[in-house]
């Protein structure tokens, strides 16, 4: 059954997050309902969020500013990198420190995002309870902030931020499976060992229909790297670097498809390691 419920939360924020870039702006909605129940889901005063039942002991990413920048007198602070390419389109990077420590979930949901009196929890609940599950007349202080605040296409803060915190929770769920998958299973491991020296390649909306038990990777060899559709130099370097220097037995390359279409990120994990080595290039 839990298995059923992660699957189903998985499915919806893909097919979502892909309406949502093909124009359907209100998608973010069902989005922060299923990250609450991914995250925040409490029963009874209760946690039941599926994340923590089903990844026993996750950790996931800090925001990429300090909190220390965030006091009572700050109106709005945004830690993120905003990018836009000058036809209506934009998009939320770096939200997350993908280099920093990581939190267990419930230090994580507490980090400061946006004000002072705002937290993860506070901003995801606030969308999934007054929007996602409810049709709320009356917005509380979280979402009267980040429902002011528009970006080109018309398109909110709150809207934008739930989209940037699902593609990095869809990110971290298949990472956290390829790594379960390949420590329960020797077989696994060995048919990735033996496709040899390159980059395996992971699509997260694919994941997202497929679910977490169906895991597909795509393989691309030494030779073909430079093809892959990575649209930056410096990362290309780095990538045949590390496809160079890596041992394909103890170890292997793996580079996950953003939701968003346009995002690539490469990992390195090493196999049944107590602790996943990530090389974010």
């Amino acid at each position: 059954m839990l298995t059923e419920h992660l699957n189903a939360s998985l499915q919806v924020i893909g097919v979502n997050v892909a309406a949502y870039y093909g124009g359907a702006r209100h998608t973010y909605r069902p989005i922060a309902a299923e990250l609450r129940k991914l995250l925040c889901d409490t029963q009874n005063r209760r946690d039941i969020s599926l994340l923590p039942q089903f990844f026993p002991g996750i950790q996931l990413h800090p925001l990429v500013s300090s909190q220390s920048m965030i006091d009572e007198y700050t109106v709005l602070y945004i830690p993120c990198r905003m990018s836009f390419d000058g036809r209506d389109e934009s998009e939320m990077e770096m939200l997350f420190n993908e280099s920093g420590p990581m939190l267990p979930v419930p230090e994580w949901l507490d980090q400061r995002l946006f004000s002072y009196n705002m937290t993860l929890r506070d901003f995801i609940r606030s969308v999934a309870d007054k929007e996602g599950a409810h049709a709320d007349k009356e917005p509380n202080e979280a979402l009267k902030l980040t429902k002011s605040v528009f970006f080109p296409g018309d398109e909110t803060l709150a809207a934008k931020a739930i989209i940037a915190i699902a593609r990095y929770i869809v990110n971290g769920c298949a990472v956290r499976a390829l790594v379960v998958q390949e420590r329960a299973d020797p077989r696994f491991r060995a048919q990735l060992a033996e496709r040899g020296r390159g980059v395996h390649v992971l699509d997260l909306h694919k994941f997202c229909l497929a679910g977490g038990h169906a895991l597909t990777l795509d393989f691309v060899a030494a030779s073909g790297i430079s093809g892959l559709p990575l649209n930056d130099g410096p990362k290309v370097a780095a990538l045949h670097e590390l496809v160079q220097s890596y041992d394909p037995g103890a170890e292997m390359l793996l580079m996950t498809v953003d939701l968003n279409r346009r995002g690539r990120s490469v990992y390195g994990i090493r196999f049944q390691a107590a602790k996943l080595a990530l090389n974010r290039t």
